[in-house]
């Protein structure tokens, strides 16, 4: 019988050396299922959503007759309103704006006026979409 010891000084010099891989090195990262979510939305997204498929949703009242939509329920709640602000494009709103002052401001060329008007026109429009 051998003793631990003994064991240690017969190794074999010609054996095959292998470092092997770990559990962990052999599951690469992208395997995890939070690398590469199938639904990257948050809270925001989902209810801006929610919101926008609520005017499609017919809502019944008491006498189970229609009474319209639900969409109703979510321009009253605060929470959607945040979520509308919340992931609205605030960089295409600045050029967009910037774009329509500027027109107005530099009139370089002789602008008609009817162009002058669409533009005040869609100026405002363009700040009471944000106010709405």
């Amino acid at each position: 019988m051998t003793t631990t010891g003994e064991c240690t000084s017969r190794l074999d010099q010609r054996r095959l050396v292998r470092d092997g891989t770990s559990q962990d090195a052999r599951a690469p990262a992208a395997l995890d299922p939070s690398y590469a979510p199938l639904d990257e939305h948050g809270p925001a997204q989902r209810i801006v959503y929610a919101s926008a498929y609520s005017a499609f949703l017919r809502y019944f009242g008491v006498n189970d007759v229609a009474a319209g939509d639900w969409q109703s329920f979510f321009t009253r709640d605060v929470s959607a309103q945040i979520a509308m602000g919340a992931v609205a494009d605030v960089a295409e709103y600045r050029s967009t704006v910037k774009g329509l002052v500027d027109r107005l401001i530099s009139r370089t060329p002789p602008v008609p006026d009817s162009e002058l008007v669409r533009t005040l026109g869609a100026l405002f429009s363009a700040v009471l979409r944000v106010a709405a």
